[in-house]
């Protein structure tokens, strides 16, 4: 078992958190990562009305998604697959960018 221990400047972004990451016998991998509640950016969107969200919300959620990603450039990792559904939305608003 490899532990991860990832910068902190990304934990307290709105990168995902990872605690650990192994290669089991048997070519089985896994990584384990904090649970996130809530709703996908792509949910959020399609139950807002006329699936518009607020610009004030919207920009809130683009400078979150900006700051887990410069975060996350700084260490040398690079996201290849920024989309809605890998952006999750908590209850109280906080971003927290997936995958």
């Amino acid at each position: 078992m490899i532990a991860i221990r990832p910068p902190s400047d990304i934990i307290r972004s709105s990168a995902l958190s990872a605690s650990e990451a192994a290669t089991e016998s048997g070519s089985i991998h896994y990584i384990v990562t904090e649970y996130v509640e809530g709703e996908t950016l792509r949910q959020r969107m399609a139950s807002a009305p006329h699936q518009q969200i607020r610009l004030v919300e919207a920009l809130g959620i683009a400078t979150q998604i900006t700051a887990a990603l410069a975060a996350a450039h700084e260490a040398g990792i690079v996201h290849r697959d920024l989309k809605p559904e890998n952006v999750m939305v908590r209850r109280d608003l906080i971003i927290k960018v997936l995958d």
